[in-house]
């Protein structure tokens, strides 16, 4: 993506995919997108950036900031994409939340103060990253290999501060995962679409790679085994 500043020298910022740009939306004279690739506009305030409406210099126009140079930006999209695959199916009170923890994200990567640094890790950053690590899981429920290792990877962040995010909502990383799968297993055998799918296969798709471990948890977690979850869905559909 290139971007063309009316008030600069005329000369073009160039944009690779996951970088960002820092720019005073009044003056954007023209952007060319050689591929289709989907763009994320995000509006926020001039108070938390370095650019300033009233005569700035040429080179604060347009600030280009890069993923692999500031780790805080990778945070930013993984939490926008997310967004995005949710659309708008936010209750006013999620908004409102997910405007706070944005506006907490941006001001971390635009270089904040110690007061806001302060703010930021123990509210709306805090808050950003797990929701980026829940939705990493979500993502690769189904990969039997999945680990915290993988997501921490992915996420740029440390194993220990994952183990420490699930800590805060007192459980575990490997509990999170095995309930989701169980929840996973449970809606795919009520649903009549899997009726003719044996269980070890919709065990074995959701992640678990020992059906007589599967049975025992799904016994624990819902008081039914799964085959006597399939037979009341079954019985209440013919009803």
């Amino acid at each position: 993506m290139t971007v063309l500043n009316e008030q600069s020298s005329g000369d073009p910022v160039c944009c690779q995919p996951e970088d960002a740009l820092l720019v005073l939306a009044i003056l954007i004279h023209q952007i060319h997108i050689a591929n289709v690739v989907p763009i994320a506009i995000i509006d926020i305030p001039a108070a938390l950036t370095a650019l300033q409406p009233s005569n700035p210099p040429d080179d604060c126009l347009i600030r280009k900031i890069s993923s692999t140079s500031i780790p805080a930006l990778h945070l930013l999209i993984g939490y926008t994409k997310m967004l995005i695959q949710v659309g708008d199916n936010l209750s006013p009170d999620l908004t409102v939340l997910v405007s706070t923890q944005i506006q907490d994200l941006v001001t971390l990567l635009l270089g904040p103060k110690q007061e806001e640094t302060q703010v930021t890790s123990k509210c709306g950053l805090r808050a950003a990253r797990f929701e980026a690590v829940k939705h990493d899981i979500l993502e690769h429920i189904a990969e039997s290999e999945l680990s915290i290792t993988q997501v921490a990877r992915r996420q740029g962040i440390s194993p220990q501060y994952i183990r420490t995010l699930f800590h805060c909502e007192e459980t575990t990383f490997a509990d999170y995962v095995t309930n989701l799968r169980l929840e996973h297993a449970y809606q795919h055998l009520c649903n009549p679409a899997y009726s003719d799918c044996c269980i070890s296969t919709l065990a074995f798709d959701m992640g678990f790679n020992n059906l007589s471990w599967f049975n025992r948890a799904f016994k624990q977690r819902f008081n039914l085994t799964p085959s006597e979850v399939r037979n009341l869905a079954r019985r209440s559909a013919n009803q």
